[in-house]
């Protein structure tokens, strides 16, 4: 056993210096440059403002509410004025709700949006990788690099080749 890792040890440098050919890609700038990535982008905007439309109208029916509630409630019956407050707690709840819906749909969205994209762009990092002989490609910055020389940079490449792939299956 001290043998083996004897030999392990003497042998370590040996292996260390073995060509090892590393590469970096900023999964950001794919998405925010590709076509595919600006679409995604453009259809989750979309799907945003119509949510924030929904929700404005919402809060202006509570506003016109609480309105009517501050200027009528001293001229209304306790009835009536309890009628108001429930419709206006109502409201309140029902808005809520569309808060969470439309941030669990826009979520959902996202996912399934990036998520295809991942995809893809992974199977054209996988062959640039193999193509050059890289053993490493990181994530620039989501994988806790603070530097990469420029030279490393695969991104305009992978950007390049992914708009290829997404051109060529639109015409399909």
């Amino acid at each position: 056993m001290r043998r083996t890792v004897g030999v392990i040890l003497l042998l370590f440098p040996f292996i260390v210096k073995s060509e090892v050919k590393v590469a970096v890609v900023d999964a950001d700038r794919v998405v925010n440059e590709s076509i595919k990535g600006k679409r995604a982008k453009e259809a989750l905007q979309k799907l945003f403002n119509s949510k924030k439309t929904e929700l404005q109208k919402k809060q202006k029916e509570i506003q016109q509410l609480r309105n009517k509630i501050a200027t009528t409630s001293a001229s209304l019956s306790e009835e009536a004025r309890e009628k108001l407050e429930k419709e206006l707690e109502d409201a309140l709840i029902e808005f809520k709700r569309m808060q969470d819906d439309a941030t669990r749909e826009l979520k959902k969205k996202e996912g399934e949006l990036l998520g295809e994209i991942e995809q893809e762009v992974l199977g054209i990092i996988d062959r640039i990788g193999k193509e050059k002989g890289l053993t490493l490609i990181f994530n620039k910055f989501a994988s806790g690099l603070v530097f990469a020389d420029p030279k490393i940079d695969i991104t305009d490449e992978v950007i390049s080749r992914y708009n290829s792939y997404v051109s060529a299956q639109s015409k399909r």
